[in-house]
């Protein structure tokens, strides 16, 4: 789970629609807010995010799990997640 949304960061900063200064600031906040409670859905779905400081604007990407089994997410119905915006 950290590490997928780490390469979602990561996605965003690469592609430049988080400016790379923020990027550990944003990182941070996006996995304190996982801890604090899981955005793993149902049906294979987290969305993990945070209100941050560090940017102006909306920035988001999407992930698609293929690995066997998926990736564990604490979800509200115990299922691993597929899909994470």
């Amino acid at each position: 789970m950290w590490d997928g949304i780490r390469e979602l960061v990561e996605h965003l900063r690469d592609t430049e629609r988080l400016p790379a200064d923020a990027f550990e600031g944003v990182l941070e906040k996006v996995l304190a807010r996982e801890r604090s409670m899981s955005t793993g859905m149902e049906e294979g779905i987290a969305i993990p995010h945070a209100a941050v400081d560090e940017i102006d604007a909306v920035a988001a990407c999407m992930g698609i799990v293929t690995a066997e089994g998926g990736l564990k997410f604490e979800s509200i119905d115990g299922q691993p997640a597929r899909l994470i915006v």
